[in-house]
């Protein structure tokens, strides 16, 4: 026979009814309700009682004023980062200012130049003119083609322009 705690209560309930009341009184006078049986503590436990409340209370404060101290530090840090990124960011914009504007500066005389070279390269760089010419010559005696070559006009003096051009660009940079 199996032992069932319900079967066994629905059996005797005189039995668990006494033992449902002695956990109960237990329970209950262990929790302080049918008052304490000595009264002559004077008093100490309202004094200690106090002392752990203001103790707690301390310690409240205090870990109040730590998080109150944190979150400065924190906000101070957040901000000296804020400046130092944006001085930052604004002394590398100064630097590149800086540099493009040397840039411009030791390129200018190579940007006129450059536009020199470009008018001067389309000139001498113009096909030249060729003409043919046939001749029958006499009876059919002494004829031929000819064929004439014309450089285009200013091209020559183009090609010169260009060459002299060249020559002072390598001599300023090797002297």
């Amino acid at each position: 026979m199996d032992f069932h705690p319900i079967t066994y209560i629905k059996g005797h309930p005189v039995i668990a009814g006494v033992i449902v009341f002695i956990v109960g009184y237990i329970a209950l006078k262990y929790l302080g309700v049918f008052g304490s049986s000595s009264s002559g503590d004077g008093g100490a436990s309202a004094y200690y009682s106090a002392v752990v409340a203001d103790n707690a209370t301390g310690a409240q404060v205090q870990l109040a004023q730590i998080n109150a101290d944190a979150q400065t530090a924190q906000t101070q840090i957040a901000a000296d980062a804020y400046t130092g990124v944006q001085t930052t960011w604004a002394q590398t914009q100064l630097s590149e200012q800086t540099a493009s504007n040397a840039n411009s500066l030791a390129l200018a005389p190579y940007a006129q130049n450059a536009g020199l070279i470009a008018g001067l390269t389309a000139i001498a760089t113009q096909p030249p003119t060729v003409t043919t010419s046939k001749s029958n010559g006499f009876f059919g005696i002494g004829g031929g083609t000819s064929t004439k070559v014309t450089p285009a006009p200013g091209a020559s003096s183009a090609a010169d322009s260009l060459e002299e051009l060249l020559h002072s660009f390598l001599g300023a940079q090797t002297g």
